[in-house]
């Protein structure tokens, strides 16, 4: 706990390191593509990740997250709008989940 809080405090006076302490810190596999994750819908995560993701605008850092795979502090750098698909992309997309 000691450790991620220190990193949230570097996070809040510099997130622009974002990708680097990710990279650097984390103990997750996304560490290897500097903690992203990419867009994600809602119930892809853990829901304590989720939930923390879906408070945050564009831009915004997470305060320090607890799920079963242990600390997390999420950036979301982008909101993609919501938009209406033809029914063969949402067809498609359906298929791959």
């Amino acid at each position: 706990m000691e450790r991620i809080r220190a990193i949230e405090e570097k996070l809040l006076r510099k997130p622009h390191q974002f990708d680097a302490l990710a990279q650097r810190y984390s103990e997750c596999p996304t560490a290897m593509r500097e903690g992203r994750i990419g867009f994600v819908r809602r119930g892809q995560l853990f829901p304590q990740l989720d939930e923390a993701l879906f408070r945050l605008r564009a831009g915004e850092l997470s305060s320090v997250v607890e799920s079963d795979m242990g600390f997390h502090v999420l950036l979301c750098k982008a909101i993609q709008p919501p938009n209406t698909l033809s029914l063969k992309k949402a067809t498609r997309i359906s298929e791959k989940y």
